[in-house]
């Protein structure tokens, strides 16, 4: 029995080629998409469910043996020969048959449409956008996410009236571009500014969408063909499955038991690293702060050489405050902290030269004048990159510089008399350390 759980593994073993028209491939394909919203929207819930109904209602017939019934004819008596005269058969040639009255019992009804709102059918395809920017989404998932909506949008004539016209443009054309620049690849992370991500999350937090599903969805059409904007795409790509991806594509849902089986890279640190930090997993973001002069630079100079001394990572210093001066050599020099996978930076890099980095260090933000957009963007840019950024205080010790910075870090560290401990930190390390000055 086919059920809401197994769809996805149960239709493909159906014969496509005599499943009727409303069960066809391309309705399944619209159900499944659709499929996030089971449960939360009525009627969206209810389509599903009765798709399903009629899978189940065509799989009992098809099961179901054929009756042959065997009637037994009564035997006709000999006719007697009949003579016919030559007007008898002039009138049986020339005589018509009468027409069968007509009647409309066996035209079948045309199904009835409700009325979608544009905004409404509009809004499911910003909501679905908004959960694919900065996330990986598989490559076919796009792919069918841009067809379906082309589709609507080019063969609905009244798609000039929805208010969210210049948002679906913008949709439609940034989301081709992600997939012809990653042809080969089977992710793409979708990126566009800040501000644009904002404008589309308030029409998705301020519109309350009244589910109205418009019954043509089980009855449209397939395409003869696809956009010309993916005529290049592999179609290998499109057959490949992927349960932890689809579920990332759709709105960054991993099950309990698949994230139980992931693998992290993890930092194995020992000693008063492992006592301040714990076991870090890569990307990391930790933010260090304390007076002028409390050995900031310091300690954060020291843990850039532990990292690439001991774990081989490639690291940038930008070191905006004391640049590449007199006063960096003799610290480097002082805390035998030059090494081979240290550089050092004045300003922050082109996106080509920092792809090569593993690990920034910002010192300091306040310096550089970041803002905690710019750091989200510089996270987004480089996903892989760790940072550890560096505050200065106001005169009452607390860091300089708005809230946000603190919820975008793992691990927040004071220094104080040439100590430093964690405000907060949740890779586990618990213990305060000293600094060393000198080594």
């Amino acid at each position: 029995m086919i059920t809401v759980k197994n769809l996805k593994s149960e239709y493909p073993k159906l014969d496509q080629k005599k499943l009727p028209a409303p069960l066809k491939a391309d309705q399944f394909e619209f159900i499944r998409d659709n499929m996030d919203l089971y449960g939360d929207a009525p009627k969206i819930t209810a389509l599903i469910d009765a798709f399903v109904a009629e899978l189940n209602k065509y799989a009992e017939k098809k099961s179901e043996p054929k009756k042959t019934e065997t009637v037994a004819k009564p035997t006709e008596p000999a006719a007697k020969p009949k003579t016919k005269t030559e007007r008898e058969k002039r009138a049986k040639k020339t005589t018509k048959p009468k027409a069968a009255p007509k009647t409309n019992i066996d035209k079948p009804k045309k199904p009835e449409k409700t009325k979608v709102s544009q905004n409404e059918m509009w809004f499911i395809v910003i909501r679905k956008f908004v959960n694919y920017v900065g996330n990986p989404v598989r490559l076919s998932t796009l792919y069918n996410f841009v067809k379906h909506f082309q589709r609507d949008f080019q063969e609905n004539p009244n798609r000039t009236k929805t208010t969210y016209i210049k948002q679906i443009r913008y949709i439609q054309d940034v989301t081709i571009k992600a997939v012809n620049k990653n042809l080969k690849a089977e992710t793409v992370t979708i990126e566009i500014p800040e501000y644009k991500l904002k404008q589309l999350q308030e029409i998705v937090e301020t519109h309350k969408l009244d589910y109205t599903i418009n019954k043509r969805a089980l009855a449209h059409k397939p395409l003869s063909g696809t956009s010309k904007a993916f005529k290049n795409m592999d179609d290998a790509l499109l057959k490949k499955k992927s349960k932890i991806e689809e579920l990332k594509a759709s709105n960054g849902i991993v099950s309990s038991n698949d994230l139980v089986k992931m693998s992290f890279d993890t930092l194995n640190f020992t000693g008063d690293w492992r006592k301040l930090i714990g076991k870090p997993t890569v990307p990391f973001h930790v933010m260090f702060y304390g007076r002028g002069g409390s050995g900031k630079s310091t300690i954060v100079m020291q843990f850039a050489h532990y990292l690439a001394d001991s774990f081989g990572k490639k690291v940038l210093f930008v070191a905006k405050e004391e640049g590449q001066s007199g006063t960096t050599k003799a610290k480097l020099l002082r805390l035998k902290a030059n090494h081979a996978n240290i550089d050092t930076a004045e300003i922050i890099p082109s996106d080509a030269l920092l792809k090569h980095y593993d690990v920034v260090v910002l010192d300091s933000v306040n310096e550089l004048g970041l803002s905690p957009d710019d750091i989200r963007r510089f996270q987004k840019k480089h996903p892989k990159i760790s940072t550890i950024q560096i505050f200065k205080v106001t005169k009452e010790g607390k860091f300089m510089g708005a809230n946000d910075f603190q919820h975008m870090v793992q691990a927040e560290f004071v220094i104080e008399n040439g100590e430093v401990h964690a405000e907060k930190n949740r890779f586990g390390g618990t213990e305060t350390i000293k600094i060393k000055f000198e080594k």
